[in-house]
Protein backbone atom coordinates (compact mmCIF):
# COMPACT_ATOMS: atom_id res chain seq x y z
CA UNK A 1 0.00 0.00 0.00
CA UNK A 2 1.26 3.45 -0.91
CA UNK A 3 -0.05 6.36 1.14
CA UNK A 4 0.60 10.04 0.64
CA UNK A 5 -0.50 12.82 2.93
CA UNK A 6 -0.49 16.18 1.20
CA UNK A 7 -3.24 17.64 3.33
CA UNK A 8 -3.34 16.69 7.01
CA UNK A 9 -7.11 16.13 6.82
CA UNK A 10 -7.20 14.15 3.55
CA UNK A 11 -4.79 11.21 3.36
CA UNK A 12 -4.69 9.39 0.03
CA UNK A 13 -3.82 5.70 -0.28
CA UNK A 14 -3.36 3.54 -3.35
CA UNK A 15 -3.15 -0.21 -3.00
CA UNK A 16 -3.16 -3.18 -5.32
CA UNK A 17 -5.31 -6.07 -4.20
CA UNK A 18 -4.51 -9.06 -6.39
CA UNK A 19 -5.95 -7.97 -9.73
CA UNK A 20 -7.59 -4.80 -8.48
CA UNK A 21 -6.30 -1.27 -7.87
CA UNK A 22 -7.89 0.76 -5.11
CA UNK A 23 -7.65 4.51 -4.53
CA UNK A 24 -8.95 5.83 -1.22
CA UNK A 25 -9.24 9.44 -0.12
CA UNK A 26 -10.64 10.28 3.29
CA UNK A 27 -10.99 13.30 5.52
CA UNK A 28 -12.17 14.08 9.01
CA UNK A 29 -14.36 16.99 7.90
CA UNK A 30 -17.99 17.72 8.65
CA UNK A 31 -19.36 14.92 6.44
CA UNK A 32 -22.86 14.88 4.98
CA UNK A 33 -25.98 12.75 4.72
CA UNK A 34 -25.58 10.21 1.95
CA UNK A 35 -28.20 10.11 -0.76
CA UNK A 36 -29.17 6.99 -2.68
CA UNK A 37 -27.34 8.04 -5.86
CA UNK A 38 -24.69 10.62 -6.82
CA UNK A 39 -27.23 12.06 -9.28
CA UNK A 40 -29.40 13.06 -6.29
CA UNK A 41 -26.85 15.76 -5.40
CA UNK A 42 -27.13 17.55 -8.79
CA UNK A 43 -30.53 19.27 -8.26
CA UNK A 44 -28.97 21.15 -5.32
CA UNK A 45 -26.02 22.33 -7.43
CA UNK A 46 -23.51 19.80 -6.05
CA UNK A 47 -21.89 18.16 -9.05
CA UNK A 48 -18.57 16.92 -7.57
CA UNK A 49 -19.62 13.39 -6.63
CA UNK A 50 -21.65 13.06 -9.81
CA UNK A 51 -18.55 13.96 -11.87
CA UNK A 52 -16.35 11.51 -9.96
CA UNK A 53 -18.98 8.79 -10.38
CA UNK A 54 -19.20 9.42 -14.14
CA UNK A 55 -15.41 9.37 -14.57
CA UNK A 56 -15.08 6.16 -12.60
CA UNK A 57 -17.80 4.61 -14.74
CA UNK A 58 -16.00 5.66 -17.93
CA UNK A 59 -12.91 3.66 -16.98
CA UNK A 60 -14.87 0.67 -15.66
CA UNK A 61 -14.21 1.45 -11.99
CA UNK A 62 -16.53 1.31 -8.99
CA UNK A 63 -17.00 4.33 -6.74
CA UNK A 64 -17.89 3.85 -3.07
CA UNK A 65 -18.69 6.82 -0.84
CA UNK A 66 -19.04 6.71 2.93
CA UNK A 67 -20.05 9.81 4.87
CA UNK A 68 -22.14 10.93 7.80
CA UNK A 69 -22.60 14.29 9.50
CA UNK A 70 -19.70 14.88 11.89
CA UNK A 71 -17.89 11.73 10.72
CA UNK A 72 -15.93 12.89 7.67
CA UNK A 73 -16.00 11.35 4.20
CA UNK A 74 -14.27 8.43 2.52
CA UNK A 75 -14.14 7.94 -1.26
CA UNK A 76 -12.91 4.63 -2.65
CA UNK A 77 -12.42 3.87 -6.33
CA UNK A 78 -11.71 0.28 -7.39
CA UNK A 79 -10.47 -0.63 -10.82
Amino acid sequence: MLCAIREPNAPTCISRLWEEIELEVSDNGIGFDMLKSPTDFAPNGHFGLLGIHERADLIGARLEVESAPGKGTKLRIRL
